[in-house]
């Protein structure tokens, strides 16, 4: 019966010349089934690498697997001298020692596996040990290829370290160079203003110098200035005593004039009571005198409509007789209804101007009889001027709402009057001292002017104005908008129309007119149509609207005319 050792055949019937080949075999064997478990063939010795290039713990590692396949040889040939299978190539004497051993292996088969175990845990820790040493080849070649690759990264830094270092002390050698040519013009600099400081300073030496004169001069001045004040303190003093002595005499003369003053007030109030029944006795006549001049009026009459002046004993301003006939009925009776449109002399109060009337039909205002008041451009700017030495111009709108001709009586380019509906402006002393009961208004837009009737009975037109106090109308939203035509423009809220048209409003204004906002407040109207506007716009008389008007925003500058009847 043959028994197998190590998976390899040895039998006891072999020849002790055929062993040692047979232990050959084993070994090689041994070496390609390591291969065969995936170990490189050569990693039983180092083919392309030197013991010198394996890092300390590969070599560790490689002398710990050669102590093992010494022990593991060492084994295998204790088991083939104990089996006897080598007995004679070993020229064993004992040949009856290993029968004794063979037998005895032979009749303990669990020792017998317990070597073959042993055996095959060697061969098993062989091959880990020879894996662990072919990784650790790889990880030592690994190190090296990191360590030349930091080598050359290492001598790469340090060239460029070194070309860094190089070109720093180059700039610094220029720096230093400019810092010397700076230093240098530093020190020449510093040499002239020190050369100009000691000129300087030679200077107000020399001026200190006089300073000092002018001081010693100053003070015998002051000198001489005190004993002029210590003289004229006395002088004072002298003044003081004589005029004392001279109240003294004054007031026995307020005395001596009380006493005149007293017996003249005496003999005036004698006099004002025999006025005063001078005076009843003349208003008496003058109530006489009176009656007979309504008497001849008649008579007079004629002579002032020939000669074109006409008398406010005559007519009143709205054209208007003492007797009630109006001013177109006596002209048609005298020129043969030759009524006609134009300047009619007029005297009113102490002025004799003629002043334009319209005598026809003055569109909505309906009939004729209408004296001109005012005419307004609104887009005609004022000069005037502020300082004369300064030649300062201010450009002012002449009836613009602060304007000092609305609060006044004075005129304006009275001549403009005599004209109709041109583009000259005017104020009249119709305006504080005509009396009226209507007011037309008219608008020059373009080639078109419309016009608007207020009934408002007033004694002038300066008495509705003047005083800034507002005064209200009802023509309505629609009768403004109508001496715009079409295009006027206006916001849909507060509605606030008449003279001096500002309640609560910090924008729009017009001395006569309508403002109107798009808030119920009337605080910040944005749009107007009237005369003598202010607010948004540089313009007096036309029609501004913005911020949601109802149709858009609008800056219309017009022509305005004022007429009273």
């Amino acid at each position: 019966m043959h028994l197998l050792v190590l998976n390899k055949g040895y039998h006891g019937q072999d020849s002790v010349a055929e062993k040692p080949v047979q232990l050959r075999e084993f070994t090689n064997d041994f070496k390609a089934g390591i291969s065969h478990d995936g170990v490189a063939p050569n990693s039983w010795s180092p083919a392309n690498e030197t013991w010198e290039e394996e890092s300390s713990s590969t070599r560790l590692k490689i002398a710990a697997v050669i102590v093992l396949l010494v022990s593991v040889i060492a084994l295998v040939l204790s088991l083939l001298l104990v089996s006897g299978e080598i007995g004679e190539k070993c020229e064993c004497r004992s040949n009856k020692a290993l029968p004794a051993s063979v037998a005895r292996l032979r009749n303990d088969p669990d020792k017998f596996r317990a070597l073959e175990e042993n055996v095959t845990n060697l061969e098993r820790g062989l091959r880990e040990k020879s894996i662990e040493i072919e990784s650790a080849r790889f990880s030592s070649h690994d190190l090296f290829e990191k360590h030349d690759n930091f080598s050359v990264k290492t001598e790469i830094w340090l060239n460029t370290i070194q070309e860094d270092a190089n070109d720093a002390r180059y700039q610094l050698m220029a720096s230093d160079a400019v810092a010397r040519v700076d230093l240098e013009a530093v020190n020449t600099s510093v040499k002239l203003k020190l050369g100009d400081l000691q000129a300087a300073s030679a200077q107000l030496t020399i001026d200190l110098d006089g300073t000092n004169t002018e001081l010693e001069e100053a003070n015998s001045t002051a000198i001489k200035t005190s004993s002029g004040l210590n003289a004229l303190r006395d002088d004072l003093d002298q003044s003081k005593i004589q005029l004392a002595e001279a109240d003294s005499e004054a007031r026995e003369s307020i005395v001596v004039v009380n006493m005149s003053f007293t017996a003249k007030l005496q003999k005036l109030d004698y006099s004002v009571k025999q006025l005063t029944s001078a005076l009843n006795i003349t208003n008496s006549n003058l109530a006489e005198i009176n009656d007979t001049l309504k008497e001849v009026s008649d008579m007079i009459s004629n002579y002032f409509f020939r000669s074109e002046v006409l008398s406010v004993d005559a007519f009143d301003t709205r054209g208007r007789s003492s007797d009630g006939y109006l001013l177109r009925d006596y002209l048609n009776a005298i020129q043969g209804n030759a009524v006609s449109d134009k300047a009619y002399t007029l005297k009113l109060g102490s002025h004799t101007l003629p002043v334009y009337c319209q005598m026809t039909t003055l569109g909505a205002c309906g009939g004729g009889g209408w004296t001109m008041v005012m005419k307004v451009d609104g887009s005609k700017p004022h000069y005037s001027k502020l300082l004369e030495t300064d030649e300062v111009i201010i450009l002012q709108d002449t009836f613009q709402y602060h304007s000092n001709l609305w609060g006044n009586m004075v005129e304006f380019d009275a001549s403009a009057g005599m004209t109709g509906f041109d583009e000259q402006e005017t104020k009249l002393p119709t305006y504080w001292n005509t009396s009226f009961k209507s007011i037309c208004l008219g608008m020059k837009n373009g080639d078109e002017t419309n016009f608007v009737l207020i009934n408002e009975p007033a004694d002038s037109l300066y008495s509705l104005i003047a005083d800034g106090q507002y005064r209200s109308t009802s023509l309505g939203r629609d009768s403004w908008k109508s001496l715009i035509g079409s295009e006027a423009s206006l916001q849909n809220y507060c509605y606030a129309e008449g003279f001096n048209v500002h309640p609560n409003s910090t924008n729009s204004k017009a001395r006569i007119g309508l403002i109107a906002n798009n808030e119920q407040s009337c605080g910040t109207c944005d749009s107007r149509i009237g005369f003598g506007c202010t607010g948004a716009g540089s313009y007096t008389c036309g029609n501004r609207a913005a911020n949601g008007a109802d149709n858009g925003d609008k800056n219309i500058k017009v022509m305005g005319y004022i007429f009273v009847q």
